[in-house]
């Protein structure tokens, strides 16, 4: 926010009334067919006077830094590979692949906090009143430091869910989240949450 940027006064924080607005520009080309499963986008997104927290006598204060460059390249797939109109049921698969360069131009280096790559998957059922979806999601190491000297590790996580609609107005569903319970890093001292399981009902009047 502007207070955090320009007007804290903390004992972990000062603020930087000389700091310049961080501006840039995006562009994106992308393909996609109709009847297709296929779909392609890259993007390049420019950066000028990025901004980002340095320590100064062992106190954050937020700095302009140098112009960054961002390359994102996405591939994905999507397609009901079974459907049934008079069952109302159907299959679907999805899956999606990313790189993702960011850096900045002096050092030119992966940006701290930004995964170089990441991939997703799920399969979607649907038979009658009964809906699965199993969702997996992977992320790469990400850079603590933008000297690329260490990093935090890659995630792994794998979500579920299963539930029934026994009309328009009552479903009783079951949720599983992070259920390879990782236990990893997201940032500094904060983890992800570990596994979760949820039971619930829902009724709509």
């Amino acid at each position: 926010t502007f207070n955090q940027l320009y007007w804290p006064s903390t004992s972990y924080a000062v603020g930087n009334p000389e700091l310049k607005a961080e501006t840039g520009w995006a562009t994106t080309i992308a393909y996609s067919k109709k009847d297709f499963p296929l779909v392609a986008r890259m993007t390049y997104t420019y950066y000028e006077n990025r901004i980002w927290w340095a320590t100064i006598d062992g106190v954050l204060m937020p700095q302009n830094t140098s112009n960054a460059d961002f390359y994102a390249l996405t591939i994905g797939y999507e397609q009901k590979v079974w459907q049934s109109e008079k069952s109302d049921s159907n299959l679907t698969l999805q899956a999606d692949f990313s790189l993702n360069e960011a850096r900045l131009r002096e050092p030119y280096k992966q940006i701290m906090w930004v995964p170089e790559y990441q991939s997703h998957a799920a399969i979607f059922f649907k038979y009658k009143g009964f809906q699965t979806e199993i969702d997996y999601a992977f992320t790469s190491k990400r850079y603590k430091t933008n000297e690329n000297e260490s990093s935090y590790p890659a995630m792994h996580l794998l979500d579920a869910s299963l539930s029934y609609q026994f009309n328009a107005e009552f479903q009783i569903y079951a949720k599983g989240s992070n259920l390879l319970d990782q236990r990893v890093v997201y940032h500094d001292n904060y983890y992800i949450p570990s596994r979760k399981w949820t039971l619930g009902l829902k009724f709509r009047k």
